[in-house]
């Protein structure tokens, strides 16, 4: 008799040792109600093919003293994704499993191949918002020129409150002339730092969008070389790290994609000069580290970077991920308002004492003494490691510059 080319390949899945489905205590052990769980695109992997393989996975219940846990549940189905295993299996796995952990008066696990139509594709690309490269491309330009042109709301209502409350002559004199370049720069639009910077490009790309009319990152690029044609700005990048040859067209820019739903694009323009940015550091703490030794890494490097990158400064702080995660994060946080909290009161509350204990380390503004060293801290924060802990600090100028726009 033929051997099944699939025989051997499911022997021990009765014996597979998945994530514990946590419950919790029924309040209403009295009544028989039906809890109904709907899991949509349960993924796992084919054992024969190693391609993945998708089911639509529905449980329904009668609970008796104890009831499901959603998120351990979640978290228990997620497991499957690397897991070889047939779907037949599958359902009869989880109500094994389902039925140990919660001991249900009845329970029936239904688990459906998802169909499919053969237009779905087509109707999905017809419902998608169509948002053209030029349209990108001369947003990216408009952008480029506002931000180096026009100081941000949120940065130069910093400079002004610094400029009320600061009691030092020379200070108050130096704070009140970034003002006033502020005031030139918009009015005669020309730039508000002779270093216009590298630019950052950040793209919150909705899942609905559909890029048409060519490729987005020469879009992007064309953007950018078209402002810094148009508004006669510094041009400063250059095509090698090492062979320094200056492109003179100030790209390639440094572009950062984000997937969102909806169906819209948000863009948001950061130029930024090296003289703030050679002053950025990264360290990678030992998971043991506190917060104090976090606040200490972060004082020392406004210490260490002292009139050099032309405070006050904004100082954006990324804690967690990995340790380019934590660079990026570091870097968006500089796009965020600097009068606005993260929502975290933990995070909230290490932005304040950051705030306060640089403010009181007395450079003050071009390194001369006075009040404000720091306009602003923003930290973002990300799931990392068990055995890490990056931080990295990305410094900016009193010119911290940015400017956004919805399409």
């Amino acid at each position: 008799m033929k051997r099944s080319s699939y025989e051997g390949l499911q022997g021990k899945v009765r014996n597979l040792r998945t994530p514990v489905i946590e419950t919790w205590k029924n309040q209403y052990p009295d009544k028989d109600y039906t809890i109904t769980i709907d899991i949509p695109e349960f993924t796992c992997i084919c054992p024969k093919t190693g391609l993945p393989d998708f089911a639509n996975i529905m449980i329904k219940y009668i609970p008796d003293e104890l009831c499901l846990e959603l998120k351990s549940l979640k978290m228990y189905t997620i497991f499957y994704r690397d897991v070889g295993i047939f779907n037949e299996n599958v359902v009869n796995k989880i109500l094994e499993d389902c039925v140990r952990s919660c001991k249900p008066r009845s329970m029936e696990i239904v688990g459906e191949r998802p169909r499919r139509d053969k237009n779905d594709g087509q109707r999905r690309v017809q419902n998608m918002r169509e948002i053209a490269v030029s349209q990108i491309r001369d947003t990216v330009s408009d952008l480029c020129l506002k931000a180096n042109f026009e100081l941000r709301k949120d940065v130069l209502g910093a400079i002004k409150r610094a400029y009320k409350k600061e009691t030092n002559a020379r200070a108050k004199g130096i704070l009140k002339t970034i003002v006033e370049n502020a005031r030139v720069a918009k009015d005669k639009k020309i730039a508000i730092c002779q270093d216009t910077g590298m630019v950052s490009v950040f793209l919150d790309i909705g899942i609905d969008v559909r890029i048409t009319g060519g490729n987005l990152e020469d879009a992007v690029n064309d953007g950018v070389r078209k402002a810094y044609d148009k508004g006669y700005l510094r041009k400063s990048v250059v095509d090698d790290p090492l062979l320094r040859n200056n492109t003179r067209t100030n790209t390639p820019c440094v572009i950062f994609t984000d997937i969102v739903d909806g169906d819209k694009m948000k863009v948001t323009i950061s130029p930024k000069g090296f003289g703030s940015e050679n002053k950025s550091k990264i360290r990678m703490f030992n998971p043991t580290s506190s917060v104090e030794d976090i606040k200490k890494f972060v004082i020392d490097v406004v210490k260490n970077a002292g009139p050099d990158a032309c405070p006050p400064l904004v100082l954006g702080i990324g804690i967690g991920g990995t340790f380019e995660k934590a660079a990026y994060l570091a870097k968006k946080a500089l796009t965020n308002p600097i009068d606005k909290s993260n929502a975290r009161r933990h995070i909230s509350k290490l932005e304040k004492e950051l705030e306060i204990e640089i403010n009181a380390l007395g450079i003050g503004p071009m390194g001369l003494g006075g009040k404000t060293t720091v306009f602003g801290v923003n930290i973002l924060e990300y799931p990392t490691h068990i055995a890490g802990l990056p931080v990295a600090v990305n410094v900016s100028c009193h010119a911290t510059r940015g400017a956004s726009k919805i399409l």
